[in-house]
């Protein structure tokens, strides 16, 4: 059972993705495409998904099913050019990264990658074009200078290919360092996801009472104090309706497992 907008999935799917579950994020989102098969949202994270285990063939026909229902969806267009170019056939990348939306007109990535797209094609110059105007919106893109450095090489325009190669090798080095400095700050964003689907499954138990499924609600408000256990609305809820159910013991040990939760500064003695 999943709430009626695929939001809760997608944030649930994100917690399972990022503890390297893979396997019950896609669940999660075939689940809701089963029920929503027009559902570009379930295409595009599913095409994510199957290209993070390396299918690529599987994640082209999810990405081309949310192109072609959305073509402006967020990260749709860039996913799926990306794997259209790693299948070699540049052409169809090329037809989808050349179209320009308003917010990826100017997007660094998909000129990049278009780029490369063209170089496979064999069109250098077009290659050297596109390269050109992603450094120009961000000179620090290190695979922008790569593949400039490529495209002028390849039209014979060695000095400024060795150029663009230094340039690269320094962006490149930048990066590397930045990603060390980085590496123990990824999962910093952790405890406010925890907190949102902690407040997602508390909205849907609250739902679901007043609907009159006090079994759905109590399932939810329990799934909402594992997400974040603090969680006083859920907790609330959950001791009302145990009491009003005569499972006292169930929802005094519900008061004392917030209790130990919280931070040792703010229990009361």
């Amino acid at each position: 059972r999943h709430p009626a907008a695929p939001e809760p999935i997608d944030l649930e799917a994100t917690m399972h993705d990022r503890f390297g579950n893979l396997a019950a994020a896609t669940r999660l989102w075939e689940e809701w495409l089963a029920a929503h098969p027009d559902s570009a949202e379930a295409h595009l994270r599913l095409g994510k998904y199957a290209r993070e285990r390396g299918e690529e063939t599987l994640a082209v026909e999810h990405l081309e099913e949310a192109f072609a229902a959305r073509p402006d969806l967020p990260g749709v267009q860039v996913l799926l050019g990306e794997s259209l170019t790693n299948l070699g056939r540049p052409g169809e990348a090329v037809a989808v990264l050349g179209r320009e939306f308003p917010a990826t007109a100017r997007n660094p990535n998909r000129l990049t990658l278009l780029g490369h797209a063209r170089l496979q094609e064999g069109d250098h110059a077009g290659a050297k074009g596109d390269f050109e105007r992603a450094v120009a919106i961000d000179p620090a893109s290190a695979h922008a200078l790569y593949g400039l450095s490529t495209a002028c090489s390849r039209l014979g325009e060695t000095e400024a290919a060795a150029q663009h190669q230094a340039e690269f090798a320094k962006r490149k080095a930048q990066s590397l360092a930045r990603d060390r400095a980085n590496a123990t700050a990824r999962l910093d964003d952790m405890p406010a996801l925890l907190q949102t689907m902690g407040g997602w499954y508390q909205n849907a138990g609250r739902i679901d009472f007043a609907g009159g499924d006090k079994a759905a609600a109590e399932r939810d408000w329990l799934r909402a104090l594992d997400f974040a256990p603090a969680q006083t609305a859920a907790l609330s809820g959950l001791v009302d309706l145990y009491r009003r159910q005569g499972r006292e013991e169930e929802a005094q040990r519900l008061v004392e497992r917030a209790h130990n939760a919280r931070p040792a500064s703010e229990r009361r003695p």
